[in-house]
């Protein structure tokens, strides 16, 4: 049996003004309205007494704290902005329980089902009982409401929410829009006042780049791929503590971080590999930095330019490098959203790769009277680059997530051209 969500329906409470960065968002759904990779996926398996009625219920009460998560953008004459929906209802369910085992294909529809952003809950739950007793509960958000910030104090917020019936959000809905306006204003002065230096930054360190060429990895690729396989394949290798002890030494010679050192060895293996001289490697970059932490996506992606000559040695990419950081931020213009850094490119296919730092660890919820078995991670659909390396530094090592588009890349050749790594 499926327990079905009471419609809803959008009402004018207040209006909103997207961030530059939500905009982003946005108007690429409406270039594409069925895209899944802005779905983020939250899978896990538990045992024990899990109390449904409760998940449904907590789940609704969370949702309905926090303005963005129960808000559709909408568009008038001269704005676009989020609307807040009507509360959802005390009747009736928002999570959907499957009361069978469902398929693995079965579970990817339910996961790559689109989103409208203007007209659904940007929000969805199952919860699946499985044939051994457990249940496996997944969780679907649009990205435009969750980024790398807050992922973690969303998995908080739904153990607090379910494990204490009294616990509530202390951020009123009120000063959740005040929040919001503020940051969004913030930032439009920001872009105003700095845009001209911007552009010139990014006319400057995008001439002459181009996106990688991927042959390398598509050769034998397999076909005959069945549509409702998930397209995103990964695979995680970790350095141990040796060898996080010598990049140590390395990156304090040469004044760099650990990520930044990540990026910079990604770089050159890019450019053995694919034999191009100027390449660009895309990055997020977090746009909320010292601020209050709001729900909502305020990441914006940039790019960092390679440019390798026959003379090239390793300490003259090292200084390319801080140059490029050091100007990145005097001129601010990580602001500049990737839409319009992208006017200056000169040729297509400079997001097709990308190098993240991010917390590998596997989040779950402790639901009370539960244990969490298991942290899926088949169903990371959130993807939209062909090839993204993910560093993490974490307990004296270095680790790695590698996802890659299965459709345009041959597993076999990514797994090797990582050795090189």
């Amino acid at each position: 049996m499926q327990i079905q969500q009471e419609p809803e329906t959008a009402t004018e409470i207040s209006f909103l003004e997207l961030t530059p960065y939500q905009e982003i968002f946005y108007n690429e759904w409406l270039l594409q309205p069925l895209r899944c990779d802005y779905s983020m996926v939250m899978d896990q398996v538990v045992a024990g007494n899990l109390d449904i009625e409760r998940v449904d219920k907590s789940i609704k009460r969370l949702l309905n704290s926090y303005r963005l998560m129960t808000s559709n953008i909408k568009r008038s004459a001269d704005k676009i902005g989020w609307v807040r929906r009507k509360p959802i209802s005390d009747f009736g369910n928002f999570m959907i329980l499957h009361d069978r085992e469902l398929t693995e294909d079965e579970i990817l529809q339910l996961v790559q089902k689109p989103f409208d952003l203007e007209n659904d809950m940007l929000a969805r739950m199952h919860i699946i009982k499985l044939s051994n007793g457990q249940y496996r509960i997944i969780k679907i958000l649009h990205h435009i409401l969750i980024d790398g910030l807050s992922c973690k104090t969303t998995y908080d917020e739904m153990e607090l929410f379910y494990n204490n019936t009294e616990y509530f959000n202390r951020v009123s809905l009120e000063e959740q829009e005040h929040l919001h306006h503020k940051l969004a204003s913030d930032l439009n002065q920001i872009l105003a006042e700095n845009k001209s230096v911007m552009q010139d930054f990014w006319k400057k360190h995008m001439k002459g780049l181009s996106g990688p060429d991927l042959k390398f990895l598509k050769d034998n690729t397999p076909t005959g791929i069945a549509l409702t396989r998930n397209m995103i394949s990964e695979f995680r290798f970790s350095f141990n503590e040796d060898t996080f002890v010598r990049v140590r030494q390395l990156t304090r010679g040469y004044r760099l971080t650990p990520y930044i050192f990540g990026q910079f060895v990604f770089g050159i293996i890019i450019h053995k590999m694919s034999g191009q001289d100027a390449i660009g490697v895309s990055f997020p970059t977090a746009i909320l930095e010292g601020k209050e932490l709001i729900f909502g996506a305020h990441i914006n992606s940039i790019l960092l330019p390679f440019r390798f000559n026959e003379n090239t040695t390793v300490q003259n990419l090292v200084d390319d490098i801080l140059a490029f950081y050091g100007e990145l931020k005097n001129s601010k213009a990580k602001y500049l959203p990737v839409h319009e850094i992208l006017k200056f490119a000169e040729s297509g296919g400079l997001m097709d790769i990308g190098f993240v730092q991010t917390d590998l660890k596997d989040n779950a919820v402790a639901y009370d009277d539960t244990e969490h078995i298991e942290i899926r991670n088949d169903l990371n659909i959130d993807v939209s680059n062909s090839l993204i390396f993910e560093q993490e530094v974490r307990d004296n090592q270095i680790n790695y997530r590698v996802r890659y588009n299965n459709r345009e890349l041959n597993g076999t050749l990514v797994n090797s051209f990582v050795s090189l790594y």
